[in-house]
């Protein structure tokens, strides 16, 4: 059976600040890996539609 991810959608604004200028090398760090949390909850083509028709 196919199952569907949850998703949420969160709105956001980006505001423009100007900008800044460094001296010299900006040295970039390595990243620590998969470090994103959680795995978002699985839900059911079913639940899916059992959600949309009560709403």
């Amino acid at each position: 059976m196919k199952h569907i991810r949850a998703t949420e959608l969160v709105k956001a604004s980006v505001q423009f600040r100007g900008e800044v200028n460094t001296p010299g090398v900006v040295k970039l760090k390595p990243g620590k890996g998969n470090s994103g949390g959680p795995p978002p909850k699985k839900v059911s083509v079913q639940d899916m539609i059992d959600k949309l028709r009560d709403h």
